[in-house]
C-alpha cells in the first residue's frame, strides 16, 4: 500500500508539470555526511556574528533535543565540532536531528539582530560552494534541465539530497523545486510555528529555497531569489528566479 500511495503521489506531481528524478536508493539521507557539512557552514556564518552565534546555536539545538526526543540535555558541549560529534551519535536513534539546527540558527539570528536570513545566506552559499566544488565556469554556463540534473546526481551521490525531488522550468525562466519529503522539516516547522521564518521583506524564509538559489548562481553566474509557494502539505514547493 505505501508503494502505491507513492507511485500516485508521484504521478500528481508530473500531471503539474513536474519532472521528478528517479528516487534515491536510500531513504535518507546520510547524518554522518550532512551533518559536518552543515556545521561547517555555520562556522562560516559565525564569522559574522560572533562566538555569541555558536553559544545559542548550541543551546537552542540541546534544548530541542531535550524537548522533541526526550534525551537528557548533553553536558560540556561547547564548540561546533563538539554539537557535530554530539548529533551524529544521536542521528543513530534520531536519523534527522540535524535538521534542528534549522530551528537554531533561525532562532539565533532572530535574537541576534533581527536580520533574518542574513546568516542563511552566508551558510547556503557555503554549502553550495562545496557542491559545485570542481566544475569549471564552461561546466556552468549550461541550460536548467542540466545544471539541476547535475545538482542532484552530486547531491544523492553524496547522499546529501532527500529521496524524492523533482523540478518545473517555467515560461518566464524560474524554476520550482519540490520536495516531497524534505529531511529538514523536524526543525523547519517549529520555526515556522514560532514565527522565525519571516524574512525581512515578510516573505518565508526557505533553507532549501535559499540553497538552491545559492547553487543556481554558481551555476548559471545570475543572482537568483526564491518564494514559498507551498509547505507542510506534507511536500513544499519552492519558486526560483533570477532578479
Amino acid at each position: 500500500m505505501k508503494d502505491s500511495l507513492l507511485v500516485l503521489k508521484v504521478s500528481d506531481f508530473e500531471r503539474s508539470g513536474f519532472k521528478m528524478f528517479e528516487k534515491a536508493p536510500y531513504e535518507l539521507p546520510d547524518p554522518r555526511a550532512l551533518t559536518p557539512l552543515i556545521m561547517k557552514a555555520l562556522g562560516e556564518v559565525e564569522k559574522t556574528y560572533g562566538p555569541v552565534f555558536t553559544t545559542r546555536i548550541i543551546n537552542y539545538t540541546l534544548h530541542l533535543v531535550a524537548e522533541k526526543y526526550e534525551e537528557k540535555p548533553a553536558e560540556n558541549i561547547n564548540t561546533l565540532e563538539q554539537l557535530k560529534e554530539y548529533l551524529i551519535t544521536l542521528s543513530e536513534k534520531h536519523p534527522t536531528c540535524y535538521s534542528l539546527l534549522t530551528y537554531a540558527q533561525a532562532k539565533t539570528e532572530n535574537d541576534l539582530q533581527g536580520q533574518i536570513g542574513a546568516g542563511t545566506q552566508v551558510e547556503m552559499l557555503d554549502v553550495s560552494r562545496r557542491i559545485a566544488e570542481g566544475q569549471t565556469r564552461e561546466e556552468r554556463d549550461i541550460n536548467l534541465d542540466e545544471v539541476i540534473s547535475k545538482f542532484r546526481q552530486s547531491v544523492v551521490a553524496g547522499r546529501l539530497s532527500p529521496s524524492e525531488m523533482g523540478y518545473r522550468v517555467n515560461r518566464d525562466g524560474s524554476v520550482d523545486i519540490v520536495w516531497p519529503n524534505c529531511n529538514f522539516i523536524e526543525g523547519c516547522k517549529p520555526a515556522f510555528d514560532e514565527g522565525l521564518l519571516k524574512r525581512p521583506d515578510g516573505r518565508q524564509r526557505c533553507s532549501s529555497g535559499a540553497f538552491m538559489c545559492q547553487y543556481l548562481k554558481l551555476a548559471t553566474g545570475y543572482d537568483w531569489d526564491y518564494d514559498v509557494l507551498e509547505s507542510y502539505k506534507p511536500h513544499c514547493i519552492t519558486r526560483c528566479y533570477i532578479f
